[in-house]
Order: C-alpha cells, then sequence, then structure tokens
C-alpha cells in the first residue's frame, strides 16, 4: 500500500460519527470504501449532475447564479473543480481530497462551496451530520490550499421533491409524454471549522498507517456482521479452492497475527 495516507473528505468524516468505530474505518481504508452488498441508487448521481447543469446553465444565460441560490450570492462565476483536488496536510502528511458539488466565485471575490443532497432537510441534529460538516469543511481546506480561496460560505442545498396529494392531483405537470416533479429548495450553512478537521486527520494517519486491525467493537453493528462473515468463511469445507482461498485472505487481512484464532 502507498506509503502516503490518502483520505476522502467523506471518509474522514465517518471519524466524526457519534458511532464511529476505529476497526470499520480501517477496512474501510484498506477496500477504498468499496463495501460488499452495497449499492448507490443511481438516481442520486443522475439528479445531482442534473442540479448542477441546471445552475450552470441558468447561469450561462443569465450571467447570475439562479433566484434558489441567491441568498448566498450574488456570483461572478461557478468555477471548475480541478480533477486532483486535494491538499496533504503538514502536521499529518495525510493527504485529503475529494470533489465538491459546485464551487462559485462572489463580487466579493471570495468564493463559495456547496454540496447538493436530493432529500429533506432533517434539522440541526440529522444523523449524517458531523459526515456533512466534515466533508465540506475539508473542501474548504482543500480550496484554500489550492488558491481557489478564501472559502467564506460552505452549506448544503437541500432539493426536497414536493410529494403531497395536492402536488400528485397537479394536472398542470401532466401531460401525454408523462409528469414532472416539483422540488423545494433549501440552504443550510455549516460553519467554517478548520479546528475540527485537524485531530480527525490525526486519527486517519494513526488509522492508516496501523498494521494490525483494531479490535472489534462490542456495539457495533457492522462489526458483528464481519465476525459473521468470518465465522462462515472460516468453516468452509476445502471443496472449493477459490472460496477457501477467499476465506484464508480475508482471515490474513482481519488478523494478521492469528488473534482471531486465538479467540476461539
Amino acid at each position: 500500500m502507498d506509503d502516503l495516507i490518502k483520505v476522502p473528505a467523506k471518509l474522514l468524516g465517518d471519524i466524526a460519527m457519534p458511532d464511529f468505530c476505529s476497526s470499520c474505518w480501517w477496512l474501510k481504508y484498506r477496500i477504498r470504501n468499496k463495501v460488499p452488498f452495497s449499492g448507490f441508487p443511481g438516481i442520486f448521481t443522475v439528479m445531482d449532475s442534473f442540479i448542477k447543469r441546471r445552475t450552470h446553465g441558468w447561469f450561462d444565460r443569465n450571467g447570475a447564479e439562479p433566484p434558489w441560490l441567491a441568498p448566498i450570492g450574488p456570483f461572478t462565476e461557478y468555477l471548475d473543480v480541478p480533477k486532483a483536488f486535494g491538499f496533504t496536510d503538514q502536521k499529518t502528511g495525510v493527504h485529503l481530497y475529494g470533489v465538491p458539488d459546485d464551487l462559485f466565485r462572489t463580487k466579493r471575490n471570495d468564493s463559495v462551496i456547496v454540496d447538493y443532497k436530493l432529500s429533506r432537510y432533517k434539522g440541526p441534529h440529522d444523523y449524517m451530520g458531523p459526515i456533512y460538516h466534515t466533508q465540506v469543511n475539508g473542501y474548504a481546506m482543500i480550496a484554500n490550499a489550492l488558491g481557489l480561496g478564501p472559502v467564506t460560505w460552505t452549506g448544503l442545498v437541500y432539493t426536497t421533491p414536493q410529494t403531497s396529494d395536492a402536488d400528485a392531483d397537479d394536472e398542470d405537470d401532466q401531460d401525454e409524454n408523462g409528469f414532472a416533479i416539483k422540488f423545494k429548495v433549501e440552504l443550510v450553512e455549516i460553519p467554517i471549522e478548520p479546528k475540527k478537521i485537524a485531530p480527525l486527520l490525526e486519527i486517519a494517519d494513526v488509522l492508516g498507517k496501523a498494521k494490525k486491525k483494531p479490535a472489534y467493537s462490542d456495539g457495533c453493528k457492522n462489526c458483528k456482521r464481519i465476525n459473521s462473515m468470518v465465522e462462515l468463511l472460516s468453516c468452509l469445507p476445502p471443496s472449493d479452492k477459490r472460496d477457501l482461498a477467499t476465506a484464508e485472505l480475508l482471515l490474513e487481512t482481519l488478523f494478521p497475527n492469528d488473534d482471531y484464532l486465538a479467540d476461539r
């Protein structure tokens, strides 16, 4: 594995969660967060792209931000985010990276970062709040480091489908080709707090460099699921060499010093 610890901003946000599990994070980091048996519905990717294109299209036609972004404007332009959007923290040596949904330049000559969410705002105590906070603050740190700042506002743009009975009965949005769905936009500011990112980078550095997986957490549901998978694979009959090889590889990865066998 590359000696440079490279962490996406969203994965860094896992460390800020109240139910953070160092064992799970260690595993997710090593498999590049490509967790088995999980999938991300394609509609979210499609809608994120659509919202971005709709926003940029309005800007191109009118020379200003669309009305739903006016409260955080005025903007002079939207910026193309570099493909290499990341920076290496000098203290920890951790390389933080990720791609914000949109980056705008304002008439004050500063920058605004937004992340689009195709969902309803659940309030300040949203379970995913710590991840979102870390994610956009990480983007702000990167933008400032790359000379794309100063970033003075970061936040989420919630686009919520309007699905009430009245919306379902609205015949003005229907024709022989189908129907349209209205979206309500809500802007939620996230405070810029780089000092809260520093300790997360330190933890990521320690876990990223750790050769041995941290111990399971008794209260972690994912740890229990992984343990059940290991139990199953370790008991496979040697009839299928591929399954046996998979089991041995998983056991070696999870328990490099045979601590699993010692616990049995």
